[in-house]
């Protein structure tokens, strides 16, 4: 009787399912231009989703984004040399810093975010893990320069003021890992 039912509702499921030929090409798949009302790290982030869950290969990712770059984005992109434009990473940090968006923003954004009730805690989790990946970048690091980096911010944080300002100043290039 369990075998019948069993086959009764994967023959159910069949013929719920869509065919093959009514699921949407996602080799086709067309994005939205980037407006000067959309967030640049938002779009971004919803690019490299696209991206991954369509199976571009990396490499194609920047012929693939470019036609939809507006505004400061756009001249980000326009002003790399012909070698650095074909590099994703590249043209993705060129546009974040004509935004003005840089590792330090994102430690500083990641280090003052507070919960809100509005929010919820699975949403708090998910935007403070966000902000936590665009800091530590690590698909770029290693593991040993994630540990690195996250020391030498403590030990900043740590000193007193005065010698805070100083050592900030001359380790500012070991935060840049």
């Amino acid at each position: 009787m369990q075998h019948k039912q069993l086959a009764e509702i994967l023959q159910a499921w069949k013929e719920q399912s869509p065919k093959p030929q009514e699921t949407t090409s996602l080799k086709d798949l067309r994005l939205t231009k980037l407006t000067a009302e959309d967030d640049i790290e938002s779009y971004i982030t919803m690019f490299e989703r696209v991206a991954k869950t369509c199976l571009w290969p990396k490499d194609q990712w920047v012929v693939r984004l470019a036609p939809y770059l507006t505004g400061k984005a756009q001249k980000a992109y326009s002003s790399l040399n012909a070698r650095d434009a074909q590099d994703y990473d590249y043209v993705k940090d060129a546009i974040f810093h004509r935004y003005e968006l840089n590792v330090e923003t994102f430690r500083q954004r990641f280090r003052a975010y507070r919960y809100s009730n509005f929010d919820g805690p699975r949403e708090a989790y998910a935007q403070l893990h966000e902000l936590l990946l665009k800091w530590i970048q690590p698909e770029r690091k290693t593991g040993e320069q994630i540990l690195e980096m996250i020391a030498l911010e403590q030990f900043i944080e740590i000193l007193p003021d005065k010698l805070r300002e100083k050592t900030a100043v001359c380790c500012h290039y070991l935060k840049r890992l």
